[in-house]
């Protein structure tokens, strides 16, 4: 059986250092305006949120686009070693899971 940081390592690969830590992105991101709803984060294009129902860019200082080593390393951090949910998403492609701010929010979550 594949441990969590074998399957981290098999799903993710080795990804570099980010210019910002996945708490203190999403921090920015929900901290960008009111009307927030959804944190969109997709390589080749800047952190995203959807305000009011319209996908919006967020300036987020050192991230102007995303690289595919970010947002693996963002999925990575958000999945945190859940064997289970790194198991889904190995064998189904996607998988959904909850990440928390402590103190501030709770997110629903799709990778």
């Amino acid at each position: 059986m594949s441990t969590p940081s074998d399957l981290n390592t098999e799903i993710f690969g080795a990804f570099t250092t980010r210019a910002i830590a996945t708490p203190a992105l999403i921090q920015a991101m929900i901290d960008s305006g009111e009307g927030i709803s959804d944190l969109v984060l997709s390589p080749g294009r800047p952190p995203q949120v959807e305000r009011h129902g319209d996908l919006m860019p967020v300036a987020v200082a050192g991230v102007t686009v995303l690289r595919p080593e970010d947002t693996a390393g963002l999925a990575c951090d958000l999945i945190n070693d859940n064997q289970h949910v790194l198991a889904t998403l190995k064998d189904q492609g996607a998988c959904d899971l909850s990440y928390s701010l402590p103190e501030r929010s709770r997110f629903r979550v799709n990778v």
